[in-house]
């Protein structure tokens, strides 16, 4: 194999475009869902899951469609128990999970279907 000089002192040019979410593609988020607006906050991932498995888990697919919370520990934990649910046959047919960034604040967002 024969290297040629002028491939080797090629400048190598690297690009990377980023698109914000809402840019490329439409609200994959259903309109005219209920929404449970969470305001706690917690420090550990065990207060998160009590939290949600006595209060949270029970509303999503009865009172409320959707959740929406600033504490990704909650989040975790409803998508854990609605899927674990689902896998046992007995939770929602469809689990979804999405983030809304809105300035410096992230808005962790999970709706079920079914």
């Amino acid at each position: 194999m024969t290297h040629n000089q002028d491939d080797s002192q090629q400048k190598y040019f690297h690009q990377e475009i980023l698109y914000l979410k809402n840019e490329i593609e439409t609200s994959r988020i259903p309109a005219g869902l209920r929404w449970l607006d969470e305001t706690e906050s917690f420090e550990t991932m065990r207060e998160a899951d009590e939290w949600i498995s006595s209060d949270a888990y029970n509303k999503i697919g009865h009172e409320y469609d959707g959740y929406r919370t600033t504490d990704p520990k909650m989040a975790y934990s409803l998508v854990f128990q609605l899927v674990r649910a689902q896998t046992l046959g007995f939770g929602p047919k469809k689990v979804h999970a999405d983030e809304e960034y809105s300035g410096d604040k992230i808005t962790y967002l999970v709706w079920v279907e079914g």
